[in-house]
């Protein structure tokens, strides 16, 4: 009764805040020095409620894994401007605090059989500076050279839902409650520190454009401690294995050290071809998500699971190269339906060739692959019979996206089942016996009374193992730079089909 009275008490209280919109009126974007600096940011709370039963048979599982309070802050300096150049400092700081384990006791139980203190802390907030500051970076900018020295976040790659050619910065999986369609991977990257040079020359054929990385810094995804969401219960099973030993957790965190001897470079070319913007990349990068070091680091990691010994040098993240071409083009002809007319039509296709990448063999061994990368996808507006010239002449958005995976030389033994270890199967969503795995998404948003009610569906279903997601979402503007979010999402077909949930949000841009 205890736990029904929180629920319907956090949702008053959310579904309250708007109300003082009033008191803040539109805007409070701060600007200083005559508008050479101008400072902005985002509120947010936030509240993530499983609807559906245990996660495991016989476990406990848990309700409530976020309540989250955010607070993301970004300004812009510029330093000097000319008609010919200009200079700009760039900071963009974000911090959190979790109170989901201090309001649901399920989940703090199971925070305390499997982790410990400190990796408990990781749910709650981000406790370091290179967490926090997402980017800091330096701008300089000409007619046909912009020079970016700091910490960045860089968007190669046009997909949502799935990355297939962005893939020059880690992921953070504690940055966002509701990651179960990202359609804007930018809130969930993990800054690195680097030097981006793009270069434009004009008057030139195909209006060629250059990028250059040199990124000397690396980060790891940043993942969510052992016994954090989706809930794995707690059940007896689950009792023979001990805590996550803490040199253990924070070896899952810890980077290489950051050395100019063996940087990270990346190159991109851009050219227009027959009305379609097409791109080259390479980037030779460290692996993001860890593999286990060998037979040496699967025995300390077991170690620690079954026995709680102290660990080091569990995990590995080796060299190895990317290579992608990325194409979009624009229709500018409409599609007749019969009843409907399909405008704003674009093709995007991206392809990709992981040369080398490293993987864990059943035996613990690292095992060098190909892995070979395919995403097509089309966005479109539709236009609605009798609803369109109702609503102000909005057009229905749909995008569908089509991503195919293929390893040629990949085997059953070489799936991996150690949480974290970049395992072929959970990465790719690839059957042991196949050696390709195919994901099909659909998304449909439309904007309603003048912008301030937006609905949308969004699905996603893995091919070959015949499970995935439905995604409703309803995002109301109500007044001024208020916006509440409402979203429920299916899981079907998978170990997970049992983690249901809806996110209730608030958020306040300013």
């Amino acid at each position: 009764m205890k736990k029904i009275l929180k629920r319907i008490s956090f949702l008053l209280v959310l579904s309250a805040l708007p109300l003082l919109s009033g008191l803040c009126g539109k805007g409070l974007c701060l600007q200083y020095a005559e508008g050479r600096l101008v400072i902005n940011g985002t509120l947010q709370q936030e509240m993530k409620l499983h609807v559906d039963g245990s996660f495991l048979p016989g476990g406990a599982g848990y309700d409530i894994p976020n309540f989250r309070s955010s607070f993301k802050l970004e300004s812009t300096w510029k330093v000097f401007e000319t008609d010919d150049y200009m200079m700009d400092l760039r900071v963009v700081a974000k911090n959190f605090y979790d109170a989901a384990t201090d309001i649901d006791d399920d989940y703090r139980d199971s925070m305390n059989l499997y982790s410990t203190r400190d990796a408990k802390h990781t749910l709650r907030y981000y406790n370091i500076f290179r967490d926090i500051c997402r980017e800091a970076f330096l701008n300089f900018d000409t007619d046909t050279l912009q020079v970016r020295i700091g910490k960045q976040i860089v968007n190669w790659g046009e997909t949502s839902a799935v990355r297939m050619a962005d893939v020059v910065n880690p992921m953070d999986q504690l940055g966002l409650v509701n990651q179960a369609f990202l359609t804007n991977f930018y809130e969930v990257k993990r800054g690195l520190w680097m030097i981006n040079m793009q270069y434009a020359p004009q008057n030139m054929p195909l209006d060629p454009q250059f990028e250059f990385l040199l990124i000397p810094d690396f980060q790891p995804d940043l993942l969510p401690p052992f016994g954090a969401y989706p809930p794995i219960g707690i059940s007896e099973p689950f009792r023979t294995f001990k805590k996550f030993d803490d040199v253990l957790i924070e070896s899952r965190q810890q980077a290489r050290e950051k050395s100019w001897s063996q940087p990270q470079m990346g190159f991109r070319g851009r050219v227009m071809l027959w009305g379609a913007e097409c791109r080259l990349q390479y980037l030779h990068q460290r692996i993001k998500t860890p593999v286990v070091a060998g037979t040496d680091g699967t025995q300390a990691l077991y170690g620690a699971l079954l026995f709680g010994r102290s660990a080091r040098d569990i995990w590995d993240y080796p060299f190895y190269s990317t290579f992608g071409f990325t194409m979009n083009r624009p229709f500018s002809f409409n599609i007749p339906l019969g009843f409907s007319r399909l405008d704003g039509n674009r093709l995007f296709i991206e392809s990709v060739l992981d040369y080398n990448r490293p993987f864990n063999r059943q035996s613990g061994d690292i095992k060098r692959m190909k892995r070979y990368g395919l995403a097509v996808a089309w966005d479109f507006k539709m236009y609605l019979p009798y609803i369109t010239p109702w609503n102000t002449n909005k057009w229905l958005y749909a995008k569908f996206q089509f991503f195919n995976n293929w390893l040629p030389s990949k085997k059953s033994t070489d799936e991996w089942g150690v949480a974290g270890s970049g395992t072929i199967s959970t990465f790719f969503g690839m059957p042991a016996s196949r050696h390709s795995g195919s994901t099909f998404t659909a998304q449909l948003e439309y904007e309603m009374f003048k912008s301030r009610v937006n609905p949308a569906i969004a699905f996603s279903h893995n091919v070959n193992a015949n499970s995935g997601l439905w995604l409703f979402m309803l995002n109301i503007l109500p007044v001024g730079e208020w916006m509440i979010n409402v979203s429920y999402v299916d899981i079907f077909h998978s170990l997970a089909k049992h983690t249901d949930y809806m996110v209730f949000g608030v958020k306040r841009d300013f």
